[in-house]
This record gives C-alpha cells, sequence and structure tokens, in this order.
C-alpha cells in the first residue's frame, strides 16, 4: 500500500475519532512494521489536532 493510500487512511480515522468512533491504533497498525507504525501514528495525530482546530484538509 502506497504512502498516499496510508496518509488517506490516516486522515479518515482520525476523523472518525473525533465523529465519536472507537478508533484502536494498535488493532489499526498491529500488522505494521515499526518505522510504517510511527509514521501513521505522526500523521493520525496530525490529522486528529488539525481536525480539532478546525483546519484539516486532505490533498
Amino acid at each position: 500500500m502506497s504512502e498516499q493510500n496510508f496518509d488517506f487512511l490516516a486522515f479518515s480515522f482520525a476523523g472518525m475519532q473525533l465523529r465519536g468512533r472507537d478508533v484502536n491504533l494498535d488493532n489499526i497498525t498491529g500488522l505494521m512494521e515499526h518505522e510504517s507504525k510511527i509514521w501513521f501514528r505522526n500523521r493520525y495525530d496530525y490529522y486528529l489536532n488539525q481536525f480539532r482546530n478546525g483546519f484539516a484538509t486532505h490533498n
């Protein structure tokens, strides 16, 4: 899966979390390599903060 696809998933899961869905990052990233997990969590946290501040857009 390409980085762009993972970025879209991080964006989508962050939006779902803010809409009240239970998002379990351990389950989502469970089979990823360590570097991929870190990257995904960083992107997820970035989008979560962007949503909270009203600035989230996905390119």
